[in-house]
């Protein structure tokens, strides 16, 4: 990137915040171009009225905190590499390996749809296979193994049904119908992602 496009983009950046979406009225006609123009102008929006409960979150977060505070050999038991399930250790992931000499500073906990090893629709190479959660077997020192799968499996799908009102409007945004794109998300791969970072 050269030194003009870097100027630019700065500048274009202060110049154009970071717009908030309203999700409360998700099908008028001003959300509706809201979306739209930050889209194609910004690039990014905020949400707000989501129907995403702060209790929910608050709970994600503090889960989250618990997941990581775990020992070493308790977090790797939870790593599945097959699946793309689980634990993934400091700088064992990295984003940038043509620029990066090192991996990540951050570990992580992947979940997605849970699919049971003995269902018809197990197909590891799709992504498609159970979550690899904490248990009082593989994960001792987790206090409440049972209250973190809750937590996780509750904001992964509000999340789900999050993206799919915003699927419908991003539909609305070009002049199509809401359900355009209804059929390609049917079966998605949505990975909700835990992340720490090293302080």
């Amino acid at each position: 990137m050269d030194a003009y496009t870097s100027t630019t983009m700065a500048m274009t950046f202060q110049d154009d915040p970071i717009p908030t979406i309203c999700l409360r009225d998700t099908d008028d006609a001003e959300t509706v171009s809201l979306l739209r123009s930050a889209c194609t102008d910004v690039g990014f929006f905020y949400l707000e009225g989501h129907g995403i409960d702060e209790s929910l979150i608050a709970d994600v977060l503090e889960q989250s905190r618990i997941l990581f505070s775990l020992s070493d050999e308790s977090k790797t038991a939870l790593s599945d590499p097959v699946l793309s399930r689980g634990y993934t250790a400091m700088s064992e992931e990295t984003l940038d390996p043509q620029k990066q000499k090192y991996g990540d500073t951050k570990e992580g906990f992947y979940i997605g749809r849970h699919v049971p090893a003995d269902h018809p629709e197990f197909n590891p190479a799709k992504f498609k296979g159970p979550n690899r959660m904490p248990s009082p077997e593989i994960t001792p020192d987790m206090p409440d193994c049972k209250q973190f799968c809750n937590v996780m499996e509750t904001y992964h799908q509000e999340m789900c049904r999050l993206g799919f009102r915003i699927v419908q409007l991003l539909a609305l945004s070009l002049g199509l119908p809401k359900t355009y794109f209804d059929k390609d998300f049917e079966d998605p791969l949505a990975l909700l992602r835990l992340l720490h970072y090293a302080a």
